[in-house]
């Protein structure tokens, strides 16, 4: 049996997809509220598109991901939302976006990458300096507090 190239490719948190007829398709998780979005629950599989830029290779569930971005109004909003589609519970133990706290690890490069490049492509922030400042000083510090958030639950 012949699998396509996209099948055999990993979504963003490292796991096989399921295949059905040779596609990539995984279940998306239920619970992806962002900024007051209903959750909802899904019955049917997905297929996996690629999150920033295909360079980083970072595929996550359309479902969620369009759901997401309709839900959130900022690139803050945005990258917290995303962030629950790439890294999982057990991650967080150890994992901050930069790894700069004792005993933390830093989020996989391309992982990090992918999720900036998703937020900037969809929020057309004016300068590069505009965006480092955003990213450096609101949206990072608001991932880390949802990493500590996501393990402490």
């Amino acid at each position: 049996m012949n699998i396509s190239p996209i099948a055999k490719e990993k979504d963003a948190r490292g796991n096989e997809p399921k295949k059905n007829n040779n596609c990539a398709r995984v279940k998306p998780k239920q619970d992806y509220n962002c900024a007051g979005a209903e959750p909802k629950k899904h019955n049917a599989e997905y297929e996996l598109v690629y999150m920033g830029s295909p360079q980083y290779g970072i595929r996550i569930p359309s479902a969620p991901l369009s759901a997401i971005e309709k839900a959130c109004s900022s690139a803050g909003r945005l990258a917290l939302g995303l962030l629950e589609l790439i890294i999982n519970k057990e991650e967080c133990s150890s994992l901050s976006i930069y790894g700069q706290s004792k005993g933390k690890v830093p989020m996989d490069v391309n992982k990090r990458k992918a999720l900036r490049s998703h937020v900037f492509n969809r929020y057309n922030i004016g300068s590069e300096a505009e965006k480092d400042r955003l990213w450096t000083q609101e949206i990072v510090t608001k991932l880390n507090d949802k990493i500590r958030a996501i393990k402490n639950n």
